[in-house]
């Protein structure tokens, strides 16, 4: 048996270490090895192949919860814009379009200490008290209405007697008519607000810096930081745009404001959500 070749010896190896080979043939590697250190040099260099390793199912669950992210992204991104859009369908159908001033909208009569307004086809007022430059005391009367309002009316309204009632409508120029009191009102308009378009001007310098510096820093961690710092005055850019188009004076800019910050809110919030979709996608492709 010691006769036996190396090389026939040498070909049984991978199946005796293996465990793969006859109980003859294993016989015959170990006979031989006791007389042979060149194939027992070989045999002990031989290693055993390791098993393959069996899935715990880790990696299954790993691909089933980033589906479920994948999902839950996309489908808060889906509620988000439904609720920017209906933010914004609700301002347009609640949006006040304000009665021009005429003889038969209305009529006003003092009653000691109060005012007694009566209105003619109109669905909402609302009145706005302010000091006199003179020292006494005058209210500002709106009247409007809006696709919301139009089956809505008001017919009378109870006020505090004041030194001064105006009436005032949207209007470019002359937009006040004296409807009690003593004051001349000559000359006087009613300006709408203008702080909408300071904050569209803040918003368009943040943006600008923040974008500079969300450039120069890409490749940092501090470029993740001033990355959501551009996207809330881009969101508040959009935000404007969609509750008032391209316009920046508004004679409610209260009202306005609240919208506004509701579909930027909804806007940022997709954005964010956006941004970790595409940056989850580039990481499945790499």
């Amino acid at each position: 048996m010691n006769n036996i070749p190396c090389g026939v010896i040498r070909d049984l190896l991978p199946l005796y270490t293996e465990e793969l080979c006859s109980e003859e043939s294993r016989a015959l590697v170990e006979n031989h090895l006791k007389n042979c250190p060149d194939c027992r040099s070989v045999k002990e260099g031989m290693k055993k192949t390791e098993p393959l390793p069996v899935d715990s199912g880790e990696s299954l669950k790993k691909v089933k919860k980033e589906l479920r992210n994948r999902r839950g992204r996309v489908a808060a991104m889906a509620a988000l814009l439904v609720f920017v859009l209906l933010v914004t369908a609700f301002s347009w159908y609640s949006k006040p379009e304000y009665y021009p001033y005429s003889e038969n909208l209305l009529s006003v009569r003092e009653l000691g200490d109060k005012i007694e307004i009566s209105f003619t086809g109109v669905a909402r007022a609302s009145l706005e008290t302010r000091e006199d430059p003179e020292g006494g005391t005058m209210a500002i009367l709106y009247a409007w209405t809006s696709p919301m309002d139009r089956r809505s009316k008001i017919d009378t309204m109870t006020i505090p007697k004041v030194d001064a009632l105006y009436y005032c409508w949207e209007a470019k120029g002359e937009n006040t008519v004296l409807l009690a009191g003593e004051t001349d009102a000559a000359g006087m308009v009613v300006l709408p607000r203008l702080v909408l378009g300071y904050y569209v001007l803040l918003a368009l310098g943040l943006g600008m810096v923040s974008g500079v510096l969300w450039l120069l820093f890409r490749k940092e961690k501090a470029g993740a930081v001033f990355r959501q710092i551009f996207f809330a005055p881009v969101s508040y850019l959009t935000g404007h745009v969609l509750i008032m188009g391209f316009k920046t004076l508004s004679f409610d800019a209260g009202r306005d404001f609240m919208f506004i910050l509701a579909a930027a809110g909804g806007v940022y919030a997709v954005l964010t959500l956006l941004r970790r979709e595409l940056r989850q996608r580039k990481l499945d492709r790499a």
